[in-house]
């Protein structure tokens, strides 16, 4: 019982890093433009403002939260 409950501790925990990774993953990595001048280039059209403004925001709790599950192990 012990060891099912140690891991149900670190996993459900890092559940939040694996989905942050998946929306970098998913939603940022593919986007033709990094930063928010890229908008006014022509010929761009893959290009969201709210992703980008949404970015560092995630890539800043992905850092914490991963930082926080190896902390754990």
């Amino acid at each position: 019982m012990g060891p099912a409950l140690v891991n149900l501790a670190l996993g459900v925990p890092a559940t939040l890093p694996l989905a942050l990774a998946w929306w970098l993953l998913t939603e940022y990595l593919p986007m033709d433009c990094r930063s928010t001048e890229d908008l006014a280039k022509p010929g761009l059209v893959n290009c969201n403002y709210t992703t980008l403004d949404h970015a560092g925001v995630v890539m800043f709790l992905l850092v914490v939260t991963g930082a926080v599950i190896l902390a754990l192990l």
